[in-house]
């Protein structure tokens, strides 16, 4: 008798799993933090109080206001007051990770931690890109930022190798040394670092969009994200390609794939004579405007910041619309690595001399 009920309790525990109230017990209260954090995140006004301040020393001033006070004053001693701002948003968003693991569903934490791997991917990459120049280690680690993966130590052992393949080397047995493997012996005869690096990200979004692991509600509401981000890399690698007269050949090696745009379209573009040309057959993005600028002046950064400006409001719309998931614990890390990129190009360009018109055109707020 009880075996009968079997599939009848299995079919309701399942639907059970799936319902609102399941939803609401299981992610509650994670979701009630996560939205409690977005106070956190700097306003429009706070932004734009930093675009205009008058030097570096003011930006500091202005953040120590803010959330970011903590990681601000624990290294002020150490650093130049550029540096202590790099170092410092790299604190403050470890630590905003750990926040967010911390208070997460325990039996999604493997979910979590492969949404996280895309910071262990931006570690990779500024240690390969950070090596290859020979940086100073300590400049080296100012790029970095604690993850899932890796903690200070481990990253301070990373910066600590003098070359390309001994970083490669020290990540056998992971995914990502099986990235590069292939591709260390042709860097060592070109030293072309760029190859490595679209390596690393070809195996992330490949990786993410094959995942069944994440889940429905997060691969809904990430993947156009992820699609939209790698047309943008293909934009920028075709019209970088035009400008720096990269051959052809070069410019379709490196292409990601995993796109909304076409790999027939993007070999258009990369055909193409002129680089207004190749933009005008991209087809997704909205840029009629950015494209006459372009012709006037030539400059790729307005190109740039337009797709970025175009992906955050995409992202912000299909996060918007995810509640009771991990979706919104995905919303604000999107967010909060957007107000990020952007503190950062405020600080580089107060520190070449900007405008604040200048500046303020570069700064992504949707």
């Amino acid at each position: 008798m009880i075996a009968g009920f079997s599939n009848p309790l299995k079919a309701f525990a399942s639907q059970f799993g799936n319902s609102l109230a399941a939803r609401s017990i299981k992610y509650g209260y994670s979701n009630a933090r996560t939205k409690a954090m977005y106070a956190t995140l700097l306003s429009k006004k706070e932004m734009e109080s930093l675009i205009e301040a008058k030097n570096i020393s003011e930006i500091v001033a202005l953040l120590s206001r803010t959330y970011y006070a903590q990681d601000l004053v624990e290294e002020a001693a150490a650093f130049s007051k550029a540096d202590l701002v790099e170092i410092s948003l790299g604190k403050n968003f470890s630590r905003t990770l750990k926040k967010l693991v911390g208070f997460s569903p325990k039996n999604d934490s493997g979910k979590i931690m492969e949404i996280f791997e895309r910071y262990d991917l931006l570690n990779i990459k500024n240690l390969l890109l950070g090596i290859h120049l020979k940086e100073p280690k300590e400049k080296i680690r100012l790029m970095l930022l604690e993850s899932p993966r890796f903690n200070s130590n481990s990253l301070k052992r990373l910066s600590e190798i003098g070359t390309v393949k001994g970083l490669v080397e020290s990540l056998r047995g992971t995914d990502y040394y099986r990235a590069l493997d292939r591709g260390i012996l042709d860097y060592e005869k070109t030293h072309d670092i760029q190859k490595l690096a679209v390596a690393l990200e070809n195996f992330y979004y490949q990786k993410f969009s094959n995942s069944k692991k994440a889940g429905f509600a997060i691969a809904k509401s990430v993947k156009s994200i992820l699609q939209s981000e790698i047309d943008a890399k293909n934009i920028m690698l075709v019209l970088r390609s035009k400008k720096e007269s990269i051959s052809l050949e070069k410019t379709l090696g490196l292409l990601i794939g995993g796109g909304q745009i076409r790999m027939e379209t993007l070999k258009r573009m990369a055909e193409a004579k002129t680089a207004e040309e190749a933009l005008a057959m991209q087809g997704k993005f909205a840029l009629s405007g950015e494209i006459v600028q372009f012709k006037k002046g030539g400059s790729l950064s307005l190109i740039e910041n337009a797709l970025e400006e175009e992906i955050a409001k995409e992202g912000l719309r299909e996060l918007r619309r995810s509640v009771l998931s991990l979706s919104a614990i995905v919303g604000f890390l999107f967010l909060k690595e957007r107000e990020t990129k952007n503190i950062r190009k405020i600080v580089r360009t107060k520190a070449f001399g900007f405008s604040t018109e200048e500046i303020r055109k570069l700064v992504v707020v949707a």
